[in-house]
């Protein structure tokens, strides 16, 4: 399927990324932490991995990790899920975000959750923060230590395409927007991947994850996503 990029509305949540890092760091990383062999996709012929980017927007290649039969597999798929059944890709555009507490009855999401799920590592997301003004505020929420995020997704292999999970916000991101990712911890991704795991253990897991990130504001160029340099990361 044709990838089309779109510039999104700021109301949506989670809908904009930094992933700067190559799908072989990414694999190091885990391998750190994940008992299982990690191996990457090969692009297809004529295609290339993604280069890191500071501004990712849905549409865009994310990478993707799964758990195969005997190994831990990283993947580059579209950012927006886009289910088995659909006719096209129209929506993508709607459905980079899934929300934890219906995706196990939505028909978008059902399979995925059951058969599909992944997690897409990123080095961080950016959030806009609304004053007493109306005036939004770009907010970049990223791990401690700057180490990888490790978001628990779903995605679809037969369109090579991946949503965000998102549940209420807790603690100080609380502050920023009423939702959040899900930041899964070193030691809930293989739990959270098994393909054997029951649903209402995963529910569990991903309500009761604690991923402790940090923010800080950011320049308003982010809010284009044409501009896409290191410099959107410097604090304001």
């Amino acid at each position: 399927m044709a990838i089309r990029q779109k510039r999104i509305s700021l109301k949506y949540m989670c809908g904009r990324m930094a992933i700067v890092v190559r799908e072989a760091a990414i694999a190091q990383r885990l391998k750190a932490f994940i008992e299982m062999n990690v191996l990457i996709t090969p692009p297809q012929p004529g295609t290339k991995p993604p280069e890191p980017s500071y501004n990712v927007a849905p549409s865009a290649p994310i990478p993707v990790v799964s758990e195969k039969e005997d190994h831990i597999q990283i993947d580059t798929y579209r950012w927006g899920l886009i289910p088995h059944w659909a006719k096209d890709d129209s929506m993508a555009n709607k459905c980079f975000n899934a929300r934890s507490e219906t995706m196990a009855e939505k028909p978008t999401f059902r399979s995925a959750f059951k058969k599909s799920r992944c997690v897409i590592p990123i080095s961080g997301y950016y959030e806009w923060k609304q004053d007493s003004d109306g005036i939004k505020h770009p907010m970049y929420i990223h791990g401690e230590n700057d180490d990888l995020i490790y978001l628990a997704g779903l995605c679809e292999t037969t369109t090579q395409s991946a949503t965000v999970i998102t549940r209420e916000a807790h603690g100080a991101l609380k502050e920023i927007h009423d939702r959040q990712p899900i930041a899964l911890n070193h030691d809930e991704i293989e739990d959270w991947l098994n393909p054997h795991a029951a649903p209402e253990d995963l529910l569990a897991l991903i309500q009761a994850s604690k991923g402790h990130l940090t923010a800080y504001e950011v320049s308003t160029a982010v809010n284009n996503v044409r501009n896409n340099s290191k410099d959107l990361l410097t604090p304001l």
